[in-house]
């Protein structure tokens, strides 16, 4: 418990310091992230943070100080992650002043950095675009190494967002929690999205919270956090629902699902789509002796055929820790009827986990690819009574909802334009 030796870094009227992380390096020197909140001199009514990084040796004499960012950012409540030649990925809001006559009001994007040497290696914003202080997710930004290249990390999303830019506030905005791996050079290797019972209320969607996230002892990572009820008052609920998700490595919850459509638009010319979900990779086997690796991404497969006939077309895809599912059809070249899209495999738009569920417990429901469209998600019990209904923003998210419901057999149906595209049955016990 003696001190060994103490550093200050002193606060004034204009700046104030405070520490975001520390870590120990490997060398045994010290790696020191300080938040630097100062007043905008151009406008005393807003502010904005800085990034100081700060090396001591183990006896605090000071190696390097810096500050890093070259724009206005906040920062507060964020950690970095230190890799292993030295540089970092920090997490970071930036940050800008909206152009309303009288009003000061900030607006924020969520952004990556590597840095090292003090310098910007790369820079991605993960937004689509700024979003005001009533959006502001204001939640910590949890990173996690996977391995030597690849990193991983959570935070609150924000995503399809009524805006009036002469207003000060945001109309409506829907909010998840979103898991994501990159490469340490930036790219983007998967994102997932996930929802806690997606209420409705009269400000919009609940706030999505994240507090805590990391590495599970299996390859996959593990979340935790809270769904805040705005409408809790009026309508009698609580107000906060609390949440722990595990995923697997690819952070989904569910097992890989291999599906396909294909149509001709010649007659030796087939056209595949993959409808598969909850998988990272693919390997297509055309039955003719070739065959192609896809990531999730590629969903359009054109295959030439060299001769008409038979062909038995395979499709693996593959999850974590070596689950597969393999999907063989039969294919004739050229008997597919022309503009004719022929579908083969279970429908992959609905997926339930856990499946039978105990009431009392949740289940997790992984809604595919609806397009860039919205729809409906429906439960109904066995006497044909809607028993829950929400509205589902957007597709290939994870919506979790708690189960109430008396034991039997339920069907959950989701509609589009009032229109049926795919129904799954569960059970509670």
């Amino acid at each position: 418990g003696d001190t060994i030796w103490t550093k200050r870094y002193t606060s004034n009227n204009s700046v104030r310091w405070s520490i975001i992380d520390l870590k120990i390096l490997t060398n045994g020197n010290i790696f020191l992230a300080l938040r630097k909140d100062q007043i905008n001199p151009n406008n005393p009514n807003s502010d904005w943070d800085q990034l100081r990084l700060i090396t001591l040796d183990k006896n605090g004499i000071t190696l390097q100080d810096n500050i890093v960012n070259d724009s206005e950012v906040d920062i507060n409540g964020f950690t970095f992650l230190s890799l292993d030649d030295g540089s970092i990925i920090t997490p970071s809001y930036i940050s800008r002043i909206r152009n309303l006559p009288g009003i000061y009001e900030r607006e924020y994007n969520l952004s990556l950095s590597r840095i090292k040497n003090y310098q910007k290696i790369w820079v991605d914003t993960l937004y689509d675009e700024f979003f005001s202080n009533t959006t502001y997710p204001g939640t910590p930004f949890k990173l996690v190494s996977v391995n030597d290249s690849v990193f991983a990390g959570a935070y609150t999303h924000t995503f399809d967002t009524l805006y009036d830019s002469t207003l000060w506030y945001t109309i409506r905005s829907f909010e998840s929690v979103r898991i994501f791996a990159k490469s340490i050079n930036g790219e983007s290797i998967w994102n997932r999205d996930y929802v806690y019972w997606p209420l409705k209320d009269s400000v919009g969607e609940p706030v999505y919270m994240l507090t805590d996230f990391n590495n599970a002892f299996d390859g996959g990572f593990i979340m935790c956090g809270f769904a805040g009820n705005n409408d809790s008052a009026s309508v009698n609920a609580p107000a906060q629902y609390g949440y722990v998700l595990k995923t697997n490595c690819l952070g989904f919850m569910g097992a890989p699902e291999a599906a396909i459509s294909y149509q001709t638009s010649d007659s030796l010319i087939v056209q595949f789509h993959n409808q598969s979900i909850q998988s990272g990779s693919y390997k297509w086997y055309f039955g003719d002796g070739d065959s192609l690796s896809t990531n999730e991404y590629v969903k359009e497969v054109t295959h030439n055929y060299q001769f008409s006939g038979s062909y038995q077309v395979t499709l693996v895809a593959y999850g974590c820790n070596g689950e597969a599912d393999t999907l063989v059809t039969t294919i004739n070249v050229p008997n597919i009827p022309e503009d004719t899209i022929v579908y083969v495999g279970d429908g992959t738009l609905l997926s339930i986990f856990p499946n039978p569920v105990q009431s009392g417990e949740s289940v997790s429901i992984y809604v595919g690819d609806l397009n860039g469209e919205s729809a409906t998600l429906d439960f109904i019990d066995y006497a044909g009574k809607v028993v829950f209904s929400t509205h589902i923003p957007k597709g290939n998210t994870t919506y979790i909802f708690p189960i109430s419901f008396a034991s039997g057999m339920y069907l959950a149906r989701l509609t589009k334009s009032n229109k049926t595209i795919e129904t799954e049955k569960f059970i509670v016990n």
